[in-house]
């Protein structure tokens, strides 16, 4: 009988490595999708490496060892010699995939995301505790945004990848009973609300964010089967807060910002929410040692190098910052997701 194979276990430093060469695996999918449109290419079946290079109008040689670097993290098979279709992986790169990631490859192929990946503007944020953005760019993101549409398109796009699974899972973990008017606050373009409202038909909703933000979320919303309960107000949750509802809402919010900025915004809605309503914080919570957070956290620190103050934190941390703006953990509701959803109320004074 023969012995089995022995299974190859590599030593840390090959394991250490593989992380090393990470970044060039992103950049190498970013270049497949947005560059050359190879996971659309391949939508239909299999082609061979000279169909590609046709297509693509590239060196053969050099697409060939690209194809091949990249079935070696599961992104496209070598059905043959020479020729390659999907995997399961690489299918979720097709534009008009469902769950597609394309939008995701798409915006950090862009120049303005992935400069702050550079190792020199890593450590400007890590020294200086300042935006790698900034730095690079010589103002904040959100005015970078406002006056390049369409990488603010690209963007947003993105953002709704990232959010789209999230935002079903938080929906559907939690039932609002009671709940006649929800504010969401920083709601973006509005997708989030408008899922809560085709759920529940007796909730009106208040989308609140920056006028050039809410302008783009009223468009989109007119056509909606929930227009007809459905408000865009434009506004700094610096300034104020829409009073009048029984929920608000902050999902994906906190961790743009520091712990002293996170207690004014919410200090700002203790004004206006009455004694028996709810502020919802959808957020990501960073286990406490000894267990490790999940890879997610790397998109933390991809958000900290774009915005000031930047912050994933713990249950612990989460309940400082609650207590310093005067409300009191109710409790955590876990998702679907990575992310959970923290239900507060004003403390009693």
């Amino acid at each position: 009988m023969e012995n089995p194979p022995q299974q190859f276990a590599p030593p840390v430093s090959v394991t250490v490595l593989e992380k090393l060469l990470g970044r060039l695996t992103s950049v190498c999918i970013q270049v497949a999708t947005a560059g050359l449109d190879l996971p659309d290419r391949l939508r239909n079946g299999p082609k061979s490496i000279d169909e590609l290079a046709a297509e693509v109008g590239g060196d053969r040689d050099v697409l060939l060892l690209f194809m091949r670097a990249l079935t070696s993290e599961s992104i496209f098979q070598e059905v043959e010699p020479g020729v390659f279709a999907h995997t399961e992986e690489s299918r979720c790169l097709i534009s008009d995939a469902p769950n597609s990631l394309h939008g995701i490859a798409e915006m950090l192929g862009a120049e303005w995301a992935w400069k702050v990946w550079e190792p020199a503007e890593v450590l400007h944020t890590i020294r200086t505790g300042q935006p790698a953005f900034e730095h690079v760019f010589g103002r904040d993101i959100w005015d970078y945004m406002t006056a390049n549409r369409d990488q603010y398109a690209v963007f947003s796009r993105a953002q709704t990848i990232f959010s789209g699974p999230k935002d079903d899972a938080i929906v559907d973990a939690y039932d609002f009973e009671g709940v006649k008017t929800i504010v969401d606050l920083g709601g973006g373009e509005g997708t989030f609300l408008e899922k809560i409202l085709l759920k529940h038909p007796g909730i009106e909703g208040v989308l609140f964010d920056l006028p050039p933000v809410v302008e783009r979320a009223r468009a989109r919303v007119a056509g909606s089967a929930v227009a007809d309960r459905y408000t865009c107000v434009g506004g700094s949750f610096f300034d104020r807060v829409p009073p009048g509802a029984d929920a608000y809402v902050l999902k994906q919010v906190l961790h743009d910002w520091s712990d002293d900025e996170s207690v004014e915004i919410l200090r700002k809605v203790r004004e206006v929410v009455p004694p028996s309503g709810r502020i919802l914080v959808a957020a990501h919570l960073v286990p406490a040692p000894p267990r490790r957070p999940l890879k997610y956290l790397m998109a933390g620190m991809w958000v900290r190098l774009n915005t000031p103050g930047g912050y994933e934190r713990t249950e612990q941390e989460f309940r400082d910052v609650f207590d310093r703006a005067g409300l009191e953990l109710v409790r955590i509701l876990p998702t679907a997701s990575t992310h959970s959803i923290l239900e507060t109320r004003r403390a009693e004074d």
